[in-house]
């Protein structure tokens, strides 16, 4: 089961809105909002795949794919393997970052992705995410940035 919701500038916690499903990707409706300079999801991944989110490598690998997923620019890429387990890491990228912690003695991932401007759509990457972690349940939110407009 996926919940994706929204928390728009004027929203409280409470006031979640429910995302379609259009043209077979995950997309915001009313697309990109030009009130604001950004749009940041934060997204859960559960019982995902202890392996796949347990590897360095693999885990480095899904993110810079879910970075091309959504056509940004790859400017850095640092992933960092704990003791016993677990990795945290980040995909810099022009337009801002994709970054991910994982607990795969949890079988659990947290993401964000943070894009600046109005020509990516971070939600693209969601199936990619989805797919290579294995995660048989997902939730997601959208929060706008810098929002200027009062």
């Amino acid at each position: 089961m996926e919940s994706r919701l929204s928390l728009s500038s004027r929203s409280s916690i409470s006031n979640y809105s429910q995302h379609s499903k259009r043209n077979g990707s995950l997309s915001q409706n009313g697309d990109s909002d030009p009130g604001s300079l950004g749009r940041h999801l934060i997204i859960e991944l559960y019982e995902c795949d202890p392996k796949a989110v347990g590897d360095v490598q693999r885990v480095e690998n899904t993110m810079t794919h879910a970075a091309k997923a959504i056509h940004a620019k790859i400017v850095d890429v640092v992933f960092h393997s704990f003791n016993p387990q677990g990795i945290s890491g980040v995909v810099v990228i022009a337009e801002s970052h994709l970054a991910i912690h994982t607990w795969p003695e949890y079988h659990y991932a947290a993401v964000d992705i943070f894009t600046c401007g109005r020509s990516i759509d971070p939600w693209k990457a969601y199936p990619v995410l989805k797919r290579e972690f294995k995660a048989k349940r997902m939730k997601a939110m959208e929060l706008k940035r810098g929002v200027l407009k009062a």
